[in-house]
């Protein structure tokens, strides 16, 4: 769970692993864990705290981009400069398969259109049916470029 501890010297986010970390062309920091994204002003005041996830990105306007996994999805949010979600996708390749395990997002980049694209992982298994327990489980991996347009 998301917890902020206050102390006399300043703020103290608990926000699990750190995952990365971006500055925008402003000097403010984002620092992105699993649980969090943060948004940080040149000085280290805290300005706001998002959804976290595995990778991020910010474009030249302050808008952020996080792509994480969240119940076998890939999910990308895009943030404001204030911190107010605009959009938000999901993508799952497991759907050609019994049952997919998810996909896993690698890394994430947004050009100066506007555009955004991720990369990385997807992993799906073909399980045999009940009636076929003599057919053995095969797993998949594929890789993925997904790419949302801002048209």
């Amino acid at each position: 769970s998301r917890e902020v501890d206050s102390y006399n010297y300043g703020y103290v986010y608990r926000c699990g692993r750190l995952r990365d970390v971006a500055v925008d062309s402003f000097s403010n920091i984002y620092v992105l864990s699993g649980l969090s994204v943060i948004k940080y002003d040149a000085s280290g005041a805290l300005l706001w705290v998002g959804g976290g996830g595995e990778a991020l990105t910010v474009d030249s306007t302050g808008n952020v981009y996080v792509t994480g996994a969240k119940d076998e999805w890939c999910v990308t949010t895009k943030y404001d400069s204030e911190g107010a979600e605009v959009w938000n996708a999901r993508y799952w390749s497991g759907l050609i398969a019994h049952y997919g395990t998810g996909s896993e997002p690698g890394d994430i980049a947004v050009d100066s259109s506007g555009n955004v694209y991720i990369t990385g992982t997807s992993i799906y298994k073909i399980c045999p049916a009940w009636w076929h327990m003599d057919i053995t489980e095969e797993e998949y991996l594929e890789y993925i470029t997904i790419k949302y347009s801002q048209q």
